[in-house]
């Protein structure tokens, strides 16, 4: 099939899970198509039938901000003509799911081409953004109007259902996936830099403790922050590297600073391969108000890493408590810093924790979740072939 996939191209999971999406789907031997207004940072190289789109926006002294919808529909109007697509599959709702809409309405109305579309909802599309009243209209029209609709958990499906009255039936709920002959502990014992860098973060062999995020306020570094100050107050030797970049690094940086951890707790930015770090992590602690699914915390299982993580929106359906690693309360900072202690003093439970977050992983692998998009969309394209052909319509 020949598939136009849009998506942001920046660190969130939404982009991340769309451009994985496009390279598995083409290592399949189907043609995809990556639309988004910059390169996405996991895009693969060399893939055969990949290809990107680039939308540019017309910078004029007239605007204040670039109408960066009509832009991004008319490029996926040329491109659907182009490269005649079968169908487009957009991900995050906003804009997305509107612009995908009138895409359609277009080149129905124009050219007499039927491009049915996909929504995949990952999160604050709908429990943030998406829900602003600024927005809702347009999601809620595009979403109805959509032939398909996914949602990466059960959580948000519900919340989907709540906040934009969309029949449940019509929401079918696709997990994020991982590669997991990719992402394993195979990688580190062939990258045998990484013992040198954990030699360099931890050189009094202390425990690396590991959070991965946008740093965006929900994340709740603020969180993490104090837990780790009590952890190290009850005489664990560890240390927390925090990697990612976002609004609320600058902060939490001086708040480290505040509570002393300038020495504990490594800043480390962007790194353009999380895997480096999560293969020498001994733990990885997500403390976020909410999540749709998190993704990260796949990864981070894939790589042997357990998990304390907020007991919270998709996070469950990914994280098992007690097996996989331990779920929090919300903002409990006790909670939170008892909870690491007990994986890090018991090499036991910790050992327990790696092996059955190495097995979650697999269920989540991409042979199992990218053969249910393929179903989708061949569904879609029938749904529609069907509705051509009926000599009612």
């Amino acid at each position: 099939m020949k598939i136009g996939i849009v998506c942001y191209p920046t660190f969130g999971g939404s982009g991340i899970v769309a451009t994985e999406l496009a390279h598995e789907l083409a290592i399949r031997g189907n043609e995809v198509h990556l639309i988004s207004y910059s390169r996405p940072v996991r895009m693969y190289r060399g893939d055969g039938l990949y290809f990107f789109h680039q939308i540019p926006v017309m910078i004029y002294p007239l605007f204040e901000y670039p109408p960066y919808e009509s832009a991004l529909v008319s490029r996926l109007v040329e491109i659907a003509l182009t490269q005649e697509l079968d169908l487009l599959h957009v991900h995050y709702a906003v804009p997305f799911a509107g612009a995908a809409y009138m895409t359609k309405q277009i080149l129905l109305q124009q050219h007499n081409k039927h491009l049915p579309y996909i929504v995949t909802l990952h999160g604050t599309d709908i429990t943030l953004v998406g829900r602003d009243k600024s927005f809702a209209p347009v999601v809620q029209f595009g979403l109805y109007n959509a032939d398909a609709i996914t949602s990466v958990s059960n959580y948000l499906k519900s919340e989907t259902v709540k906040n934009f009255k969309i029949p449940q039936e019509r929401i079918q709920v696709i997990y994020n996936f991982i590669n997991t002959a990719q992402h394993n502990r195979a990688y580190c014992q062939k990258a045998q830099y990484l013992e040198r860098w954990r030699r360099f973060l931890a050189p009094r062999n202390e425990f690396l403790i590991c959070h991965i995020s946008n740093f965006r306020p929900l994340k709740r570094i603020d969180i993490l922050l104090q837990a780790f100050k009590i952890v190290l107050d009850n005489g664990l030797n560890a240390k927390l590297v925090l990697v990612g970049d976002g609004p609320e690094r600058q902060n939490m940086e001086l708040m480290a600073r505040d509570l002393g951890l300038e020495d504990k707790a490594l800043f480390l930015g962007v790194q353009e391969d999380i895997r480096d770090i999560l293969c020498i992590s001994d733990l990885f602690v997500l403390t976020s108000e909410s999540e749709s699914f998190g993704l990260v915390l796949l990864e981070a299982m894939a790589m042997g890493c357990p998990i304390v993580a907020s007991k919270t929106g998709g996070i469950p359906e990914v994280v098992r408590d007690d097996l996989e690693g331990l779920l929090c309360p919300v903002n409990d900072i006790k909670s939170f810093a008892d909870a690491i202690l007990k994986i890090l003093t018991n090499p036991d439970l910790h050992r327990k924790y790696v092996n059955n977050a190495i097995k979650r992983a697999r269920d989540f692998d991409t042979s199992k979740i990218i053969p249910e998009y393929e179903w989708l969309y061949r569904h879609v394209k029938k749904i529609v072939s069907r509705e051509l052909f009926d000599p009612s319509n």
